[in-house]
């Protein structure tokens, strides 16, 4: 509806512009393209962002955290930033932060069916410890705390 009103704006303006019927269509045609040039680049945009949000998270969460994460939900936002913020935590707990020897991938965030979240991880050097868990948010924040115990 959106394009369709623009395109006739442009019409009705021209037609109070004493322009022939002839220049009026190539105006509006002239016009129609410009705008459905800027609509395809908003949609090439759209579909660029969309892309990268999809390579973010595959680099961020293993393909068994992805199963988990209800695609669908209304609160995805919510639940993805929650475990990114859940595995920061996690990494500076350990004072390592991520680098050469910890990925995101090698840190999995899961709930049990209470809602309780908790860490597994496939690096020995973090298999001796416990791990406690605490992940909230407020819309738009997320925030997590990760306790190491020995």
């Amino acid at each position: 509806a959106g394009l369709f009103n623009q395109i006739k704006d442009n019409y009705d303006q021209l037609s109070s512009d004493g322009l022939t019927s002839e220049q009026q269509l190539k105006f509006v045609v002239l016009k129609t393209k410009e705008l459905l040039k800027k609509q395809n680049e908003a949609y090439l945009e759209l579909k660029m962002d969309l892309s990268n949000e999809k390579i973010f998270i595959n680099k961020i969460f293993t393909k068994k955290e992805l199963n988990q994460l209800n695609l669908q939900s209304k609160s995805l936002a919510s639940s993805i930033a929650k475990k990114f913020a859940a595995k920061e935590a996690f990494a500076k707990a350990f004072g390592t932060g991520f680098g050469k020897d910890l990925s995101f991938k090698d840190i999995e965030i899961f709930n049990k069916k209470s809602g309780q979240p908790y860490i597994q991880t496939n690096k020995k050097k973090f298999s001796k410890f416990k791990y406690k868990l605490s992940l909230s948010d407020d819309y738009p924040w997320a925030i997590a705390f990760a306790i190491i115990i020995k």
